[in-house]
């Protein structure tokens, strides 16, 4: 998956983006507490993102790899993920 694809959509759907010097990080802040942190490499070779860091990132958003793919592909929405933390994370 182009790493593009999952920056604009991370962005969309509500989290903040901060780039450090090698990777870009990703947090959703609900009721003032950072919620949920992922992050994805800058490096150029890193264009297309495999199934192994999206496995990771899935993770650290604490959903399925399928609910991460349906997440950027807008068929799971902000909405349906930022209740699913709120209620389970904080």
């Amino acid at each position: 998956m182009k790493r593009r694809k999952i920056d604009s959509a991370l962005i969309s759907k509500g989290f903040e983006r901060n780039e450090g010097s090698k990777h870009i990080l990703y947090s959703m802040e609900i009721e003032g507490k950072i919620a949920v942190v992922t992050r994805m490499s800058r490096g150029s070779s890193h264009h297309e993102i495999g199934k192994k860091i999206l496995s990771k990132m899935a993770k650290q958003l604490h959903i399925s790899n399928q609910q991460f793919l349906e997440y950027i592909e807008c068929k799971y929405t902000y909405k349906e993920y930022y209740s699913y933390v709120k209620k389970n994370y904080l």
